[in-house]
């Protein structure tokens, strides 16, 4: 995984509130899934050339098996896409 680094700092500093949940195999893509107390959670799309993101409330395990078919934003748009 080439963005190791970037990968480090997200979740030390963007992903604080979330716990590390999942990971599927190393590869490209790799995903790696993060859920907070509340039930919300995160999965991170870790390719070689961008590290992109999905968000959803609840039902995270269905969500993270199927995460190849989720629709992931780089991390400013999912920001301004709050849902």
């Amino acid at each position: 995984m080439k963005n190791v680094a970037f990968v480090k700092w997200v979740k030390s500093n963007l992903l604080r509130a979330y716990t590390f949940s999942d990971e599927t195999a190393p590869g490209d893509p790799q995903y790696l899934g993060f859920v907070d107390q509340a039930g919300n959670w995160v999965i991170m799309k870790v390719t070689a050339l961008r590290v992109t993101f999905a968000k959803g409330t609840g039902d995270y395990h269905a969500n993270f098996s199927q995460c190849e078919n989720i629709e992931y934003l780089d991390y400013f748009k999912l920001l301004r896409n709050k849902s």
